[in-house]
């Protein structure tokens, strides 16, 4: 007994008296799978060969589109990372010279050997990480001294494919202020 509480092989019998079971091999009316009576069905499920192609070549024209797209966005968020690394640098210098105990000095990327000697005696030169493809600029060699006080200074951040971003480093903390 079914759920209804008819007999299916009764109904089968009925169906096959009408002449409805004869099964069809292909096509959109194969054979049901879950039906007792092995009755064609006219509505199964599938897709054709044509319209998987025109799938495929639409997902295909959405990639075109979207990668490009895709690309400068991680670049940009790598970009801004980056920058973002540099100004926690600046920002954490005062601690980094409190913790070594050492007195440090920040010179520009561009800065000369003969500057940097001058700055740095009696002084480390802070190991600053620059990525590729930044500059930094700084006006005058900045300073932060052992017991955490930072001098202050100007700092200005470049990139290629960026417009100048220019820090205003405030004393005592070298707190980030950008302008």
């Amino acid at each position: 007994m079914d759920v209804l509480g008819t007999n299916p092989s009764r109904q089968c019998q009925r169906a096959s008296a009408a002449g409805r079971d004869k099964p069809v091999p292909y096509g959109r009316d194969r054979i049901r799978r879950g039906d007792p009576c092995g009755r064609p069905n006219g509505d199964a499920a599938g897709i054709t060969l044509i319209e998987l192609l025109v799938v495929l070549a639409l997902l295909g024209v959405l990639a075109a589109v979207a990668l490009p797209n895709f690309e400068r966005l991680t670049a940009s968020v790598t970009r801004e990372t980056e920058r973002e690394h540099l100004l926690n640098q600046f920002a954490e210098l005062g601690a980094a010279a409190m913790l070594d105990g050492l007195d440090y000095v920040v010179v520009g990327t561009d800065a000369p050997d003969e500057d940097v000697a001058d700055a740095s005696v009696g002084r480390t030169r802070y190991p600053l990480d620059v990525p590729d493809g930044w500059e930094v600029l700084v006006d005058e060699p900045i300073l932060a001294r052992a017991n955490g006080v930072c001098l202050g200074g100007s700092v200005t951040l470049l990139h290629d494919e960026l417009e100048p971003l220019h820090v205003q480093l405030t004393a005592p903390f070298c707190r980030v202020d950008a302008t």
